[in-house]
């Protein structure tokens, strides 16, 4: 998850994205457990992005790949991830394709992205993010088993078994889901690639799982800003709708200072793709919903298994 938090010299909105007449179905790219598409920027060689809808406020070009594509750069920006702030600076490309869509004089911020986020798992070369901007033009399904986004206009029908979980006001899409019966609200981040579930150190507090399940085991990962230490902590169960998940494992992280006065009690943490996976999912922010197909029993070997199938013969 990332946040634009402030700007100067950001250049003027592009044009509205076009409306769709049918679905624009996007294979995921193999490798690792992102959600990674190809798009190509100004009609070059297709470039690989992570398909973030925890990025408020825009897209982002690594700064290596607007170089290399001789993108002039200007203004500047300041950026919070999990591990802190960054600077940022903006540029604009003329097209961005993805698959038969074409997004025109789409602003993006351009980021120094550490190597260890650059380079992905399968020896993928990142170019940059596709944020949430995407994602309040259209509704964004995603289905990681089918290796398939799609992206279609708001207001699709419901398909039959599935739950559908309104959004709430904030400066992100939220959502209330139940940790061991109390309500927390939190954000929807595809970039968090194998989280289930992300807590702020204070609401594990609040909710009162390290006096119930003692300290978790420590950890670190890499986020676009730099390093972050978390703690993971396997909780009874978690209700998404009327479902129950049992034995889920949270990351429990501290709170951002900065982030914490700009956005005051908006939300306890965020919902990741390790626990979105598991459904055929489908983001409609023009229509306030977050639509989720099971797909399987919630398990936490289903990366592996994933994994295994896709190396499997065909």
């Amino acid at each position: 998850m990332a946040l634009l938090l402030a700007a100067c010299g950001e250049p003027p909105a592009g044009p509205p994205p076009p409306a769709l007449d049918a679905p624009v179905v996007l294979p995921v790219q193999a490798g690792g457990s992102d959600l990674m598409v190809q798009a190509s920027v100004n009609g070059g060689t297709p470039e690989t992005f992570i398909v973030d809808s925890g990025l408020t406020g825009t897209h982002v070009l690594g700064r290596d790949t607007a170089e290399r594509l001789g993108l002039e750069q200007h203004g500047f920006a300041l950026v919070g991830s999990w591990a802190g702030l960054g600077m940022a600076r903006f540029t604009r490309v003329e097209s961005l394709g993805l698959g038969g869509l074409e997004l025109r004089g789409l602003p993006m911020a351009v980021v120094g992205l550490p190597p260890g986020v650059l380079a992905r798992d399968g020896g993928v070369a990142l170019a940059g993010f596709l944020g949430q901007p995407l994602f309040d033009a259209y509704a964004v399904t995603v289905d990681v088993p089918a290796g398939t986004l799609t992206l279609s206009p708001p207001g699709g029908p419901v398909p039959e078994g599935a739950i559908t979980l309104p959004l709430l006001p904030g400066p992100m899409p939220l959502v209330e889901l139940r940790v061991d019966g109390q309500p927390v609200r939190l954000s929807i981040d595809t970039g968090a690639a194998t989280s289930d579930i992300t807590l702020y150190e204070d609401v594990a507090e609040r909710l009162g799982l390290r006096a119930r399940y003692g300290e978790g085991r420590r950890s670190r990962a890499l986020a676009a800003a730099g390093e972050v230490e978390f703690e993971k902590l396997t909780v009874g169960e978690v209700r998404v709708g009327p479902q129950r998940l049992p034995k889920v494992e949270l990351d429990i992280v501290p709170r951002a200072t900065l982030w914490d006065r700009l956005f005051p009690g908006d939300w306890d943490g965020v919902v990741g793709l390790g626990l979105l996976a598991q459904y055929r999912f489908t983001l409609d922010i023009p229509r306030g919903r977050l639509v989720l197909v099971p797909l399987t029993t919630h398990d936490s070997s289903f990366w592996q298994r994933l994994e295994d199938k896709s190396a499997a013969p065909q």
